[in-house]
């Protein structure tokens, strides 16, 4: 049995085993499974993500993996693309926790023979001062693999006192250095909600199952932040702005809001227009950018900015 380790980085670490093992020929993913104490779905993920580091995997026979002929960790060499996306992944390792960023600098390594500060491409973003290991991600990922329900108790924003509220865990999402259980009620129907992990005080995997939705993919697919996480029925808010100076690079080339559409204007700005959920999916945007990004439409949108600044401006 694989020693154990912190909750945050036993992916990546069952990861690099599971290489070094594949190195010394085929594995059965059924004893895999046993040696990790993980279910037969996570081990398959594994794989998943060991073909998208550029590993070729053959299966000689079902329910046993090995490297494909002419694969091996000491001849295999990341493709340019791979070694951007391994340098992009290290750096957002590190708004996971300490353990986490430490587990995959070691795969990182392993992988591509050098330090990621070595390479040609460095992403500059922010980073969390707090690191400590996210609590409940095992628990949440089995029951979302197992398909069981989970009673939380939630201290949600501007309450002292947590609530117990039995959900379906659908995701696991990290946005803006958090991570968050997408979810809907514990009867299986209603609309889903997002849950910060770290305001959960207490987390219990129930017997229930439950069967999750067909439109999970439909409820994520234009989200760019936590705000944006809903049905493609609930973008009603039609927005548009006017872009000017340096804030229309940015614009032009961030997707920020999926299905965005953005016009070049003859006096060089940029007409932007999207449809959000609601309108904290856009003002973080138009705020960093003041003066240079003017609210066209909606008016309530440029009702509400309008009170945000005046509201800073009596400070």
């Amino acid at each position: 049995m694989a020693s154990k380790r912190g909750e945050g980085d036993r992916k990546h670490y069952r990861i690099g085993k599971i290489l070094n093992l594949l190195d010394r020929g085929p594995v059965r993913m059924k004893d895999l499974a046993l040696e990790f104490n993980v279910t037969p779905r996570s081990i398959e993920r594994d794989f998943e993500r060991i073909e998208l580091y550029g590993y070729d995997v053959d299966t000689p026979q079902k329910g046993v993996k090995q490297f494909a002929p002419g694969v091996s960790l000491k001849k295999s060499k990341l493709t340019a693309d791979q070694h951007s996306a391994l340098i992009m992944l290290h750096e957002m390792s590190k708004n996971l926790g300490a353990s986490v960023n430490k587990s995959f600098a070691s795969l990182f390594k392993h992988l591509t023979q050098s330090e990621p500060w070595e390479s040609n491409i460095l992403p500059l973003m922010p980073r969390l001062i707090k690191t400590e290991n996210i609590p409940y991600i095992k628990e949440i990922e089995e029951a979302i693999d197992y398909g069981r329900k989970l009673e939380i108790a939630y201290r949600s924003r501007g309450k002292t006192e947590a609530e117990l509220r039995v959900v379906c865990p659908l995701k696991i999402l990290f946005a803006d250095g958090f991570a968050y259980i997408l979810a809907v009620p514990g009867s299986g129907k209603g609309r889903a909600a997002t849950y910060r992990i770290d305001r959960i005080k207490s987390l219990e995997a129930l017997p229930e199952s439950f069967t999750p939705p067909a439109d999970v993919e439909k409820i994520i697919r234009k989200a760019r932040n936590i705000w944006g996480v809903m049905p493609e029925t609930r973008r009603r808010i039609r927005v548009r702005l006017k872009v000017e100076r340096w804030a229309v690079d940015y614009f032009r080339q961030q997707e920020i809001v999926g299905g965005q559409r953005t016009r070049d204007e003859h006096d060089g700005s940029l007409t932007f227009e999207a449809k959000v959920c609601e309108h904290r999916e856009i003002i973080p945007h138009i705020l960093r950018w003041m003066p240079n990004v003017t609210v066209l439409e909606p008016p309530a949108l440029k009702a509400e900015v309008r009170s945000l600044v005046k509201r800073y401006l009596k400070k």
